[in-house]
């Protein structure tokens, strides 16, 4: 809900929210946009740790007109691989937490009572690489299948980028109905169209990518090659 509101707030200013992961490298934005589960977080550690990247985002990101994205780092959902393939160092205590809240997550009934692992941005990756704002570069659009790096047209990219960037939030939840009908000033079909016009001028801005594989290590070796 807080998201929601957060999101008609911007809205009202010509911004919005985009589910996607955001780095930076070169006062150049890349967005990775795909479904949960895929591999942003991933993808974009590895993309720090290995390839001079920077951060933005882990989650969401703030889409501002002219392209410009702008830092919106919540914490970040770490598992227990994040530390296998990554080499990520943790404090004794932390590392031994994680690995007993996805063990209870896994159990059946009592897991779909625990939240995920998240901590914040710093603990994983350093404060010192957060970026403020920068204006869009690339998207990345992931999915798992058969191996495949292609240019997306400017169509399929704001299709699959209007299907995973609205999630998370909505800003014709309940309450916020139930406020623009007593308050028939604020538009809210016209924002949610609004919305639309902020992500198409995202798209007009970026060189767009479909990035399809079954072994999430592939993602970042991707746009490694691509950003080189």
């Amino acid at each position: 809900m807080l998201l929601s509101l957060l999101e008609l707030k911007l809205l009202l200013k010509g911004y919005s929210l985009l589910h996607a992961a955001c780095i930076e490298r070169d006062h150049k934005a890349n967005l990775i946009i795909a479904p949960p589960e895929t591999g942003k977080t991933f993808t974009i550690i590895r993309l720090i740790k290995d390839h001079g990247f920077n951060f933005m985002s882990d989650d969401i990101v703030i889409v501002g007109p002219g392209g410009l994205l702008y830092c919106f780092p919540t914490p970040m959902t770490v598992h227990t691989y994040h530390l296998k393939k990554l080499n990520l160092k943790l404090p004794i205590s932390l590392g031994l937490k994680m690995r007993l809240r996805w063990f209870f997550k896994g159990l059946p009934l009592i897991g779909r009572t625990i939240g995920e692992f998240k901590l914040p941005f710093e603990e994983v990756i350093g404060k010192e690489k957060l970026v403020l704002k920068s204006r869009v570069h690339r998207i990345y659009l992931l999915m798992k299948g058969s191996k495949a790096l292609k240019e997306a047209d400017a169509e399929e990219a704001l299709k699959r980028l209007l299907v995973v960037g609205r999630m998370h939030r909505n800003i014709f939840e309940d309450p916020i109905v139930r406020y623009a009908y007593m308050h028939p000033t604020i538009d809210l079909d016209g924002l949610f169209k609004a919305q639309r016009d902020i992500y198409e001028e995202l798209i007009a801005r970026a060189e767009c990518f479909m990035i399809s594989s079954r072994d999430r290590m592939y993602y970042a070796e991707a746009i490694a090659e691509l950003s080189s």
